[in-house]
C-alpha cells in the first residue's frame, strides 16, 4: 500500500470537485493507498482556498476529505533538521509523479 506526502500545490486541488488531481487521488485512497500532510501546508491550503468565491464551498469539502488524510505535526527541530522530507522520500510512492502524471489540458 503506497503512501504519498502531499504538498500545498497538491492539497489546493482537493477542495475542486471537478479537478483531475482530485479524482486520481481519491482513487487512490479507495484503494487503500495513504495520503499524509504536514500541519504547515494545511494551513497554507486553507488559507488560500479560503480567499476564493467558493471559500465556503472549499472548507466544505475540505473537511469532508480531511478525515481520510494522516497530519503530520512538525516541530521547529524536525523542520530545521529535514526530518519530514526525509520521510517523504522514503515513502513507497510520489504524490509529485502522480500530479506530473496527471493529463494535461490542450492550451
Amino acid at each position: 500500500m503506497p503512501s504519498y506526502l502531499l504538498d500545498t500545490n497538491h492539497a489546493s486541488p482537493l477542495v475542486t470537485p471537478e479537478h483531475p488531481l482530485r479524482a486520481r487521488i481519491l482513487a487512490a485512497a479507495a484503494t487503500e493507498d495513504t495520503f499524509c500532510i504536514a500541519t504547515p501546508c494545511i494551513a497554507e491550503a486553507v488559507f488560500g482556498f479560503g480567499l476564493l468565491p467558493r471559500a465556503e464551498a472549499n472548507r466544505r469539502n475540505w473537511s469532508l476529505l480531511r478525515p481520510g488524510l494522516i497530519i503530520y505535526t512538525v516541530a521547529a527541530d524536525d523542520a530545521e533538521a529535514g526530518t519530514l522530507r526525509r520521510r517523504a522520500h522514503e515513502l513507497d510512492g510520489d504524490a509529485t509523479e502522480m500530479a506530473a502524471n496527471e493529463p494535461r489540458q490542450p492550451a
